[in-house]
């Protein structure tokens, strides 16, 4: 994809998803459209829909039939949102529900000139499908027919959140994004100091972390082809000095007394003392 126009058109549109399924009422407004997605988040995909932030929804363009609800754009004020929503998709499995990528036109040709490459592979037992990857920080920089052989594939865990320090009470969100044959089942370990079973799939929320939470978190995929994939992730957690113990000197005159003063902080308290509140 190239051209400076198709470049624009993806960034405008990589905060954006398109559903398919949810059904249409009657002259339905974009108030509707929007309440539908919402109880979407909340029923079908499990989210707190309050922090999801949705900017707009609206069907897209004219009707399919009674038996063909039109499509409902949707974009969310963040990037992450869009991106967490797209890590549950795998909830909609049984429902006439689906979630896609809202595709610049170029991506949309591309992806559609590919697809008797994919069919004629499907046709000899290899598992195809097409992709849009993000190049150099550009949405959808290039289009891809990815092919795997029928055979079970191992799990792999090709995008894992860096080490990060954040500042106690804030929310937190780690994303561990694996492929395979099954898909892998992804869980979520925090070592120190019980090693529990966190809740968890693609994406571990954490609400409001405190200090205790900090520590090395494990994510593991597993599809039982092979051994387990296994990445880490350090989370730092900053908070204010807490005095926990003063303790004062009773010294001769002319003789070296010691004033002592413990606290505790992430990153390490710098000290400074004062006498007579100098």
């Amino acid at each position: 994809m190239s051209g400076k126009s198709d470049y624009l058109e993806g960034q405008s549109k990589r905060k954006n998803l398109i559903i398919d399924g949810i059904p249409e009422s009657p002259g339905e407004s974009w108030e509707e459209s929007e309440y539908k997605v919402r109880e979407l988040l909340r029923t079908e995909l499990q989210m707190d829909e309050e922090r999801i932030e949705v900017e707009r929804a609206h069907r897209m363009g004219n009707g399919r039939g009674a038996d063909k609800p039109r499509q409902i754009v949707v974009k969310f004020l963040r990037f992450k949102d869009k991106t967490v929503v797209m890590g549950r998709r795998n909830r909609l499995k049984g429902t006439n529900i689906f979630l896609n990528e809202d595709y610049p036109e170029a991506v949309r040709q591309k992806r559609k000139e590919l697809v008797p490459a994919m069919k004629a592979e499907r046709s000899k037992g290899n598992i195809a499908y097409i992709r849009a990857c993000h190049i150099d920080g550009q949405p959808f920089g290039t289009v891809l027919l990815t092919l795997l052989n029928a055979s079970g594939i191992p799990a792999d865990i090709y995008k894992v959140s860096e080490d990060i320090t954040v500042n106690e009470g804030s929310n937190l969100t780690l994303s561990c994004l694996a492929s395979g044959r099954p898909d892998p089942a992804i869980n979520w370990r925090l070592l120190n100091p019980s090693a529990e079973p966190l809740d968890g799939e693609e994406y571990l929320d954490i609400i409001g972390i405190m200090r205790n939470q900090a520590g090395r978190y494990e994510c593991k995929a597993s599809n039982d082809v092979a051994t387990p994939d296994v990445k880490y992730v350090n989370v730092v957690v900053s908070y204010p000095p807490t005095i926990k113990k003063t303790q004062s000197s009773e010294t001769p005159v002319g003789r070296m007394g010691t004033l002592q003063c413990d606290a505790t902080a992430v990153p390490t308290p710098e000290f400074e003392w004062y006498r007579d509140e100098k």
